[in-house]
């Protein structure tokens, strides 16, 4: 196994783990996708922090996604 060049450069890391699922919405590069069951764990509504504020998404009574601040 080789050095890496410069001594102060710490070797790669190991690449995360690959989602369970990915897609390639759009021509995106693949999106990592979450089943909404695994994600509600059963609930109806969560909250995701995004820059330190809150938002709640939620499924509704027509089993749609509301995300709303």
């Amino acid at each position: 196994m080789s050095e890496p060049a410069n001594s102060s450069e710490e070797p790669l890391s190991k690449a995360p783990p690959a989602p369970s699922k990915s897609g390639n919405l759009g021509g995106k590069k693949n999106i990592r996708e979450i089943d909404v069951n695994t994600l509600f764990n059963g609930d109806r509504e969560i909250a995701i922090l995004h820059r330190g504020e809150s938002y709640k998404l939620r499924i509704t009574a027509n089993d749609k996604l509301i995300l709303t601040k």
